[in-house]
């Protein structure tokens, strides 16, 4: 087939070769700026694939990931998808756009299909007519922003985007509104819809369209009751308050199940039934903010996709599936020690373990000022460190020996000056420790490239992250690529546009409204079987001893009962690498049982499968050790040791 209908006149192609140029502009210089994006300079990141599953037979739990003839499997672009993907615990293929063509009704092999966004600007029609097809026969397409919004001639189809129909609503109206065809803005949803987009609590704060234009940055109250409150919120984040994103201007009724709203543009997401399949639209640029940094959305419609939408079994990424968080300790100045002590009176110390992590150097704001912890001749703070690794934290850097003139100082230019005071801190903890230090928080969230290619090239395994923020720990992308994928970046998750004890202080918020926001989010990774970052300072903790006492109580409940666990970063980044050298495949027989082999090259210990109860019956395990669990609304299929495991399930008739 042709294209469908291209300019009319020169000038027309001409205006709309520059409305891509704009369009392409929008999202790469300034972008930052334009978005309003979290953590934009603080991430470092190209990556690798790791093939997690190699279907043998009919991939019948594989989703295709949908790219162009001409763009390569080890693209950035791509990887960033198949690296959230095996993240997700999912299995994405790579399948070409002619070899989708030519599979005519076979596609529905495939469980779910996803056109990303940036890779597929650019689509022809019969590519635009087989994902019509194959949702038509029964598939389930996510499609992503401004995926085939070009004709293969490089300019917008006229009167709209010709995946209108699939989207469920008119988009790409570039004839109509020229310049205004994307607009920028908050994106907004109910408190229900974004918990199960894996929204974290914190992650987003109650929209009020009147003080909308103000960017509000403080949070007013924590929501204790997600699924029933009722409350419309909108993504923010830590520093920024509410973000601003890019969405195609939507005209027109939507068809469907809305998801997501962008209030200057129209629909931001929502699913519609086409024929006997339906269509996942999420009118926002998912790759490209996951390549700067600001990789939440992308991760929670990948899993919303294929846990929500398709019931995939997938490979937990929680030791034995069981959620939990990661506390870090920020340890600045000599004025913790004092709290420290006062903390330990609470019995603090005595949970975990937690990710404890020291500036080393004598001086704290600015050199000769006398404030630092001095570990080399401190007795006191060597005494702690001791205390620290003897209850079974984990000790790491923060940062560059002199804390704030690191972190007000430390830039992509100056790594000549700065970089001492990295090896200096990290030297002094070693030895006062006599323990490696393998992981990293960056005072003032001050993270440059050099320092992040320091660390890797000194075998850190894990890092505390200022961008992405309210998403697990992650590979991160910077400006497009993940130069260190063996190291694990662990993002914070925000109150609002705060993230600390002293800031709550400062802004006024309660202490209920504190313990209420902790505890909605430990139940947040509870039932999600996910995990998240949250830090405090000693002196702020110190001032609150009823929020740590609160948190550590729930916390010490669930964990009596199996729910819930304390991780340090090394511990996770650690499971997380070996969790990506697990190979699985999965097969349907004739009696429509699923059959799952799983190895390892040293052992699978903690490795767990999840399978939704509404599709499969009580699994089996038929080699290997594991064992089954029955929790909420899935099965559980947990690795005991060894190195391969296999089990069935029958799964119910549809």
């Amino acid at each position: 087939m042709n294209d469908s209908i291209a300019s009319k006149t020169t000038g027309q192609r001409r205006r709309r070769i520059q409305a891509r140029a704009w369009l392409l502009t929008l999202l790469t210089a300034g972008a930052c700026a334009i978005l309003n994006l979290s953590g934009c300079d603080s991430a470092n990141g190209s990556s690798h694939v790791d093939a997690t599953i190699t279907p043998t037979e009919t991939p019948i739990d594989a989703v295709a990931l949908l790219i162009p003839d001409d763009i390569n499997a080890t693209d950035p672009r791509v990887l960033l998808w198949l690296d959230a993907a095996q993240e997700e615990g999912i299995y994405l293929s790579v399948v070409k756009d002619s070899d989708f063509i030519r599979m005519g009704a076979t596609r529905t092999h495939y469980r779910g299909a996803i056109v990303p966004d940036q890779l597929h600007t650019v689509a022809s029609n019969d590519f635009v007519v087989s994902a019509q097809e194959y949702v038509n026969q029964g598939g389930y397409l996510m499609l992503v922003y401004d995926a085939g919004t070009l004709t293969s001639k490089n300019v917008y189809a006229v009167p709209k985007s010709r995946f209108s129909a699939l989207a469920g609503v008119d988009y790409g109206l570039y004839d109509q509104l020229r310049e205004k065809t994307i607009a920028t803005g908050p994106v907004v949803g109910a408190s229900h819809v974004l918990w199960d987009l894996d929204v974290a609590p914190g992650k987003a704060i109650p929209y009020d369209p009147e003080t909308s234009a103000t960017v509000p940055k403080a949070i007013p109250r924590a929501i204790a009751n997600p699924r029933e409150s009722g409350d419309i919120l909108a993504v923010s984040g830590y520093v920024y308050g509410m973000l601003r994103y890019a969405s195609f201007v939507t005209s027109g009724p939507y068809n469907g199940e809305v998801l997501l709203s962008a209030p200057n543009a129209g629909v931001a997401a929502g699913i519609n039934t086409f024929g006997g399949g339906k269509a996942l639209y999420v009118n926002l640029p998912l790759g490209y903010l996951k390549s700067q940094t600001d990789g939440m959305l992308l991760h929670g419609f990948l899993h919303y996709f294929a846990s929500n939408m398709l019931n995939l079994p997938l490979l937990s990424s929680q030791p034995s599936g069981i959620g939990g968080l990661v506390l870090n300790w920020h340890v600045d100045s000599s004025a913790a020690l004092g709290p420290i002590q006062k903390l330990a009176d609470l019995h603090v110390w005595d949970k975990g373990p937690f990710s404890v992590h020291l500036t080393a150097g004598p001086d704290a704001f600015a050199p000769g000022d006398k404030l630092g912890l001095d570990v080399p001749k401190n007795a006191v703070t060597r005494k702690w460190i001791q205390y620290f690794v003897a209850k079974g934290h984990q000790l790491g850097s923060h940062g560059g020996w002199t804390h704030n003139y690191f972190g007000d100082h430390a830039n992509e230019t100056n790594e000549a000056e700065y970089l001492p005071y990295l090896i200096l801190n990290t030297e002094a903890l070693k030895e006062a420790s006599g323990k490696p230090i393998v992981e990293y928080s960056p005072p003032v969230g001050n993270n440059p490239s050099w320092a992040i290619d320091w660390l890797a090239q000194n075998k850190f395994v894990a890092y505390y992250s200022a961008g992405d923020t309210g998403l697990g720990p992650t590979r991160v992308y910077r400006n497009g690529i993940n130069v260190h994928p063996d190291m694990w970046a662990f993002p914070v998750t925000p109150f609002g546009s705060l993230a600390t004890l002293e800031e709550f202080s400062a802004a006024g918020i309660p202490r209920e409204q504190i313990s209420q926001w902790l505890a909605t989010l430990v139940d947040f990774v509870v039932e999600h079987r996910t995990s998240r970052l949250i830090y405090f300072h000693p002196p702020g903790a110190a001032n609150f001893p009823q929020v740590i006492t609160d948190l550590l109580e729930k916390a010490e409940q669930l964990r009596a009962n199996k729910k819930f666990a304390w991780h340090t970063m090394t511990e996770l980044a650690e499971f997380y690498t070996s969790r990506g050298k697990v190979n699985w495949t999965v097969r349907a027989d004739k009696s429509n049982t699923s059959h799952f082999e799983a190895s390892h090259a040293t052992d699978l210990k903690q490795q767990t499968w999840l399978l939704p109860k509404s599709r499969y019956q009580t699994p089996r395990v038929t080699h290997g050790t594991g064992h089954i669990q029955e929790s909420g609304d899935d099965w559980l299929v947990i690795a005991d040791g060894g190195r391969s495991l296999a089990f069935t399930a029958k799964m119910i008739a549809r």
